[in-house]
């Protein structure tokens, strides 16, 4: 069987965590497989930051390690953190899942607590919106501005095409002056 390793991924732009097992051979590289994780990362265009992992060879002593962990930093019902269950370092496997589908109890449990805990309710303050701002506007730049090059540049145009693309241009000057 292969080691299983226990992991806490930290957002690039913000102060969410994520607490996961993998069994890939590299946990630096791997980005973590949360839906809220997933959904966080992708929503705000950040990256996946390896804080620390511990590598476990006996799947008993990393399910206590992961639940132990869960239980005492409250990883579920903190906004600090992007889990919605408790970790257990079952491969693949939900505490409390029968054949396949999660039990009434493990529902139940699962529905409290995302109650107050969802991704809209993550508030961040007026310093972490101008610091997620800043970034945007930088990687825009970097990936965008300083590429881009006007899809006509280099193609011979006849002199009645650039005659109406003249008046084309008029008139939508001429429309957003006369707006009120």
């Amino acid at each position: 069987m292969k080691p299983i390793t226990l992991y806490i991924k930290k957002c690039s732009h913000c102060s969410l965590r994520y607490f996961g097992k993998t069994i890939k051979n590299n946990p630096k590289t791997y980005k973590g497989s949360g839906l809220l994780w997933r959904k966080h990362l992708k929503v705000n265009n950040a990256k996946s930051v390896h804080v620390s992992h511990k590598t476990f060879e006996d799947i008993d002593k990393a399910t206590n390690v992961a639940l132990r962990f869960s239980k005492m930093f409250n990883i579920v019902e903190s906004n600090k953190w992007a889990n919605l269950i408790e970790e257990n370092a079952i491969e693949g496997w939900i505490v409390g899942r029968l054949r396949g589908k999660n039990s009434k109890e493990h529902n139940i449990k699962i529905g409290q607590s995302k109650v107050g805990n969802t991704y809209a309710s993550f508030k961040r303050t007026k310093e972490q919106c101008h610091n997620m701002s800043e970034a945007r506007k930088k990687d825009w730049e970097k990936r965008y501005k300083e590429k881009w090059v006007s899809p006509l540049k280099g193609t011979k145009m006849s002199e009645q095409a650039k005659q109406r693309m003249r008046v084309a241009a008029l008139k939508r000057t001429r429309a957003t002056d006369t707006k009120v």
